[in-house]
């Protein structure tokens, strides 16, 4: 009987070291992903967004009005250079308003910057995703009244390993393809 429970607890304990090791080791793997997203992200700064072309479109809403509204809409994508691309989207609609910038790498979504607003609220949610488009980490900041943006960011967990498709809408980008 004793040798069943040493067996046991070895099994267990072996078991859990794994476990504990491949956190780690998956944890260290998202680390190192987020700073190569980060010095891609440089990167396109240091290049500055050029070869873009945007076009416009109208969306209506109704509220709080009862006849249709329009609001212009503007996407862009900007080509930067073999590697890297920028999608661009600013969309308004009654007292609201959102940008939305996509960054891909060899076709890639790597990165998504969503900020907006309205009624005196400001957001911002950073969005990092693995090479398969999954998220890995989401980072998310408010604030209300037109004040600054509240530091630190608040880490998102829900959302992660969703395909950062499920989470941003970009069928507005389509009118690109045009």
């Amino acid at each position: 009987m004793p040798y069943k429970i040493i067996k046991l607890s070895f099994f267990l304990s072996s078991f859990f070291l794994f476990n504990n090791l491949l956190y780690a080791q998956q944890s260290d793997i998202i680390k190192l992903r987020i700073k190569e997203i980060k010095n891609w992200y440089a990167e396109i700064q240091s290049i500055g967004l050029k070869n873009c072309r945007t076009k416009s479109y109208i969306e209506y809403s109704y509220s709080p009005y009862p006849e249709k509204k329009p609001f212009t809409q503007n996407v862009s994508i900007c080509n930067i250079n073999n590697l890297y691309a920028v999608k661009k989207g600013n969309f308004y609609g009654d007292h609201w308003g959102r940008t939305i910038l996509v960054y891909y790498k060899n076709g890639k979504i790597f990165f998504v910057f969503e900020t907006g607003g309205g009624e005196g609220q400001l957001y911002e949610t950073r969005y990092y995703c693995d090479s398969e488009e999954k998220i890995i980490q989401e980072l998310h900041r408010e604030s209300e009244e037109y004040a600054e943006l509240k530091e630190p960011q608040s880490e998102i967990k829900e959302r992660i390993q969703k395909n950062i498709h499920q989470i941003i809408d970009l069928k507005p980008f389509k009118i690109l393809e045009k």
